[in-house]
């Protein structure tokens, strides 16, 4: 099967999923051990850099849905309004 390291595929849930992971894990795979590594920090050393991969693609494709109902704090015009939360909300990631 190729590795399509790049692609972007839209689930039907409509979250987006393989920008870029693939090609991560991939780069973690071939990592070459330093010489004289152990089992265990060659283990390391790869649940390291797969972890890292996992946390920045989700950091950086995840769209973090919340319910209504957060308490907000505004301020300005109907037409350039900032604000801020106020409460905690539960958000989903998609």
């Amino acid at each position: 099967m190729p590795l399509i390291a790049g692609a972007c595929v839209i689930a039907p849930g409509g979250a987006v999923t393989g920008v870029g992971l693939a090609k991560a894990i991939a780069e973690a795979c071939s990592t070459p051990n330093p010489p004289g590594a152990t089992t265990e920090s060659a283990l390391q050393q790869f649940s390291n850099l797969l972890a890292l991969a996992i946390v920045e693609h989700i950091v950086t494709n995840a769209t973090v849905t919340v319910l209504p109902g957060i308490a907000v704090v505004t301020a300005g015009t109907a037409v350039a309004q900032t604000g801020a939360t106020t409460s905690p909300g539960t958000g989903t990631v998609l």
